[in-house]
């Protein structure tokens, strides 16, 4: 991804309501922790069970040969406040993605119609969350 593009995990980012300003204020981007894991649900739920806050989300998608991705994700979490962002990537076909009326990406045709194998220019859903650790 060419440094003009915009920030994926940016422009996709919702929210947790009401955590406006519950981040950390002051956090490098290479302080943030990047991990990528099979299931952001799972280990997310994880980590606030240590007391970690979740921030909020980002899903989009993203061809597979474009580059810097980790770092965009570290970047727009020092820019939240974020100490951990977590990835979960999945290859799919474009036709078997649906995103419904509230920008959310429906993983069960993602799926139902999984691509043979990964190929560089082929395509991924991404999903991200973003969490802050305890004061």
């Amino acid at each position: 991804m060419r440094e003009t593009d915009e920030n994926p995990y940016s422009t996709s980012f919702k929210e947790k309501r009401g955590l406006k300003g519950k981040g950390c204020l002051s956090i490098a981007a290479s302080d943030v922790s990047f991990q990528k894991t099979e299931s952001v649900d799972r280990d997310a739920h994880a980590l606030e069970l240590e007391g970690h806050l979740e921030i909020g989300r980002s899903e989009f998608v993203m061809r597979n040969d474009q580059m810097g991705f980790s770092r965009m994700a570290r970047q727009h979490a020092a820019s939240i406040g974020a100490h951990v962002v977590l990835v979960e990537s999945t290859g799919a076909k474009l036709r078997a993605i649906h995103v419904g009326p509230d920008g959310a990406i429906d993983m069960e045709s993602v799926m139902a119609d999984p691509p043979k194998s990964l190929q560089p220019r082929g395509h991924s859903v991404i999903r991200a969350v973003f969490l802050a650790k305890p004061s």
